[in-house]
């Protein structure tokens, strides 16, 4: 499949997320607004007890590695689905998700330099 620009990959690598979680019995529930700090709400009923409820941002992996979520994503609890050039999905686990540093952060380090 090729893929021309970033919105095209962005939707393609969507598309394999929907798919991920379909495949794993998941609602699946889309941000259609393209902005917004979650890409895909994924939902498993399980009965009696209370659903799982995930809150997944969608990164295309590159070089082994992926973009890293936002101070705002990680407050909120949102996971990161790591999708690769050949399609394959990946769930990083609860915690290990790479955090892009805040303004404040970066500027504390720079200042660490001296």
């Amino acid at each position: 499949m090729t893929r021309d620009n970033h919105l095209q990959t962005a939707a393609w690598a969507e598309a394999c997320a929907v798919k991920y979680f379909i495949a794993r019995n998941y609602t699946v529930l889309t941000n259609v607004s393209g902005h917004g700090p979650v890409d895909i709400v994924a939902v498993k009923s399980r009965g009696k007890n209370r659903p799982i409820v995930l809150l997944v941002d969608v990164k295309i992996k590159t070089q082994r590695s992926y973009a890293a979520l936002s101070n705002e994503q990680r407050w909120m609890g949102v996971r990161v689905l790591a999708v690769d050039p050949d399609g394959n999905c990946t769930l990083v686990p609860e915690g290990e998700e790479r955090v892009r540093p805040s303004k404040k952060e970066r500027k504390a380090d720079d200042n660490e330099d001296f």
